[in-house]
């Protein structure tokens, strides 16, 4: 699901108006709505509409495990989506710290084993 946040007054709006317009913006051109939603708002207008969709890896981590997913990244025209005129975002990992915090399960680090310290 892409997220656009409606402007509420808050201490984002212009990053949300800005997002918003763009967006919007895009889709009208891409699927000849003509429509300028700074003056007029119809979301029934966008009922059909078409747009790509660029998509991250991210890591995840939830009670201890750990995984991917493929997450929106941005809108594309579908005309610079065929002619692969896009890049893909790199992978978004979670930090260092989170990863050793959710693989330490509690337990303090082992130090580090060489061959000489395993039984025969």
């Amino acid at each position: 699901m892409y997220r656009l946040w409606y402007p509420d007054g808050g201490e984002w709006d212009d990053s949300k108006k800005r997002r918003m317009k763009t967006a919007l913006k895009l889709i009208s051109e891409e699927n000849g709505l003509h429509i300028d939603f700074t003056r007029e708002w119809d979301g029934a207008a966008l009922k059909g509409a078409k747009i790509g969709m660029i998509f991250q890896d991210r890591e995840w981590e939830y009670q201890g495990k750990t995984g991917w997913t493929a997450q929106p990244y941005g809108l594309i025209s579908l005309g610079n989506l065929r002619a692969g005129e896009f890049e893909i975002p790199k992978p978004k990992s979670l930090s260092v710290a989170a990863q050793s915090a959710s693989n330490s399960f509690g337990y303090s680090d082992a130090p580090d084993l060489t061959d000489d310290d395993l039984p025969f």
